[in-house]
């Protein structure tokens, strides 16, 4: 049910309320979070900041299809993806 997706790419900071907002409902009894953020190193390395582009179109069709896949397996009401564009600087959310 892609009515039921919150689907989102923004170059703003993410939301973990925007995400929650998006999703609550009486029917569920839970919500399940990820936030994935930008870490300081990576294979021994520092990391200062990540970068993320996106021909958004096509960024959005798949994570529709995530959301397809999710909804195959599991009993899911509501569900929001929401992913980071332009630079992330560690500490800050790339994707919930």
């Amino acid at each position: 049910m892609a009515a039921d997706n919150f689907l989102k790419l923004s170059h703003d900071l993410l939301s973990v309320d925007e995400a929650y907002q998006s999703v609550v409902t009486p029917s569920a009894g839970g919500i399940s979070t990820f936030v994935g953020t930008t870490r300081d190193t990576f294979e021994g390395k520092t990391v200062v900041r990540l970068e993320y582009e996106a021909y958004e179109e096509m960024a959005l069709n798949e994570m529709q299809k995530l959301c397809d896949k999710v909804r195959a397996k599991w009993d899911v009401k509501k569900m929001a993806v929401i992913h980071r564009l332009g630079v992330v600087p560690v500490e800050e959310a790339s994707v919930i």
